[in-house]
């Protein structure tokens, strides 16, 4: 619990500053009046009486100036640190985090999403390569199978053409191609 300081008295305070710098005002006044009359020694005390009066005055303004200012700093630390205002910096933080999360779903959807695709690719390039290394090993066993069939000429034209649209990733290619062994090595056997 923060120490409460009492409000001070500040009317009376300004009103007994005041009165200090009227007296002040008037024993510089008197001392004027003295100096005219060219009297020894008393101006000199009223002049240390009148400046003495205004440092009064002022000090006393100004503490009280500055007790006023602690005031308000002790109230404004007090409020700060009291129960309404934690739970209410508690639910602008709850409220603050709760917006960001929101702002920042569609960045996380998104993301996820591309990433997801991303993955989607990569595992349908490497199914396509694999489909496509098995499709090659059959159209070369089914080369190997023609040997006795086909010209030797044609068997090498048909490997390159294997490796080629292998190296190319080329399925349409190597299926044309086997069909096309299909229909050599069916025309071959009849």
């Amino acid at each position: 619990m923060f120490l409460t300081l009492p409000k001070p008295p500040t009317r009376l305070i300004l009103r007994v500053a005041l009165s200090l710098l009227l007296l002040a005002f008037a024993l510089l006044v008197l001392l004027k009046v003295l100096l005219w009359l060219s009297v020894p020694y008393l101006p000199m005390w009223l002049a240390w009486l009148s400046l003495g009066a205004m440092f009064c005055a002022f000090s006393l303004v100004a503490s009280a100036g500055f007790f006023v200012a602690i005031r308000a700093i002790v109230a404004q630390f007090a409020g700060y640190f009291s129960a309404p205002q934690r739970e209410q910096r508690r639910v602008l933080a709850i409220l603050s985090h709760q917006r960001r999360q929101s702002d920042l779903f569609p960045l996380k959807t998104a993301q996820i999403q591309y990433f997801h695709e991303l993955k989607k690719r990569k595992l349908q390039s490497s199914d396509n390569r694999r489909q496509i290394l098995a499709l090659s090993r059959a159209i070369a066993k089914d080369l190997t199978a023609a040997k006795n069939c086909l010209p030797r000429t044609v068997i090498k034209e048909l490997q390159w053409e294997n490796r080629e649209s292998r190296k190319r990733q080329d399925e349409t290619a190597l299926i044309k191609l086997q069909e096309k062994i299909a229909q050599l090595t069916q025309t071959c056997r009849e």
